[in-house]
Formats: structure tokens, C-alpha cells, sequence
């Protein structure tokens, strides 16, 4: 006959009272950030995961958890502290990086997104995020920059991404290049005919 809706907030009840006078307990803080953070209790959230991450600045799921709070409560340059913080702790925490690109583009700061993602890819290969970086670097006014990283990504494929040659179109009309767009364009159109065929 229990609500499930209300296991949350009897959970939460639970913990807070759990609490008591014992002095910081890490996991306990932990949990209840989670909690309110999933409940949008945002001040909250921010308040368990700021314990969090002081007392443990190396745990960086914790300073995710606490940037995604911050940006809720539309504390975007606290949760960019936070990654860049958490990030001067574990430089290879791509994860970090990706956001923290996210949040920089969303703020207008193209270069340092271009910047966080050049290093999300070099912490971790395996992630494609040359197009992401690409469209910062145009944004920012570095189409040059973006057409250079886009060639050789295009030019070693036998069949290139059409996000890519898409995102090379727009720099090179950054570029005042109306000829090189115009050819790329057809060179996606191509590869759209191909893929629907």
C-alpha cells in the first residue's frame, strides 16, 4: 500500500535525520545530494555537494554532481569554477572537460570551448568531438583554425562524416571561400544521396 512517489522524500527524512551531531559524513552528504538534486531542490544540492567536493576535491563525480546543480539554479559561472577546479585535480577526467565545453559555449567563451574540447579528445581518443571543436573555433572567429583541424579528419576518410563536411562548408564561407563552400556543399549533397539510397 506505500506511495513509491514518496520514498524520496522518506529517504531524505531519513538522512537528514541520520545527520545528527557526528561531524561530516562524506557518503551520507553525498546521498542527499543526489536526492535533492534529483528532486530540483537545487539549494540543497548545492549545499551536501559543496561539502562533498571540499572535503574530497579529488572526487570529480562529485564536482559533476555539483556543477549540474550550480547550472540548474542558473549558477553557471559557479559550476565552471567548480569543473575547472575539478579538472586542475584530475586532468584526464574527459568527462569533466566535455561539460565544461558545454558550459563555456553556452556562456559564449568559444575559445575555451574550442580549448576543453581539444583537450577532452587528447585525454581520450576515442571520442569524436572534432565537430563540436570546429564550431567553437568558427564562433570564435578562428575559422582558419577550424577548416585546418577539419581537413585531415575529411581527406584520411573514405567516406566522410557529413557533419564534418558540413562544419567545413561553414568555414570556409567564414573564409569569404563562396567556391570551396559551394564544392563541399555538393560534396554533402552527394553523400546524403548516397545514404538514402
Amino acid at each position: 500500500g506505500d506511495d513509491p512517489a514518496q520514498y524520496a522524500a522518506r529517504a531524505i527524512a531519513a538522512l537528514e535525520k541520520s545527520r545528527g551531531d557526528a561531524g561530516l559524513d562524506v557518503n551520507l552528504e553525498l546521498m542527499l545530494g543526489r536526492l535533492y538534486l534529483s528532486g530540483k531542490d537545487y539549494p540543497k544540492a548545492i549545499s551536501s555537494l559543496r561539502k562533498v567536493v571540499d572535503d574530497q576535491p579529488g572526487y570529480a563525480e562529485g564536482a559533476m554532481l555539483l556543477a549540474a546543480a550550480q547550472d540548474a539554479a542558473d549558477q553557471t559561472d559557479d559550476a565552471i569554477r567548480t569543473l575547472e577546479s575539478a579538472l586542475e585535480e584530475n586532468p584526464n577526467y574527459y568527462r569533466a572537460s566535455l561539460r565544461l565545453a558545454e558550459l563555456y559555449e553556452a556562456e559564449r567563451r568559444y575559445m575555451d570551448a574550442a580549448d576543453a574540447y581539444a583537450h577532452a579528445a587528447a585525454v581520450n581518443p576515442r571520442i569524436e568531438v572534432t565537430a563540436q571543436q570546429a564550431a567553437a573555433l568558427i564562433n570564435a572567429g578562428k575559422a582558419a583554425d577550424a577548416r585546418a583541424l577539419l581537413l585531415p579528419k575529411i581527406q584520411n576518410t573514405a567516406a566522410p562524416d557529413a557533419g564534418l563536411l558540413y562544419m567545413l562548408a561553414q568555414a570556409q564561407r567564414s573564409l569569404k571561400d563562396a567556391d570551396g563552400a559551394s564544392a563541399i556543399m555538393q560534396k554533402l549533397d552527394a553523400h546524403s544521396r548516397i545514404e538514402a539510397i
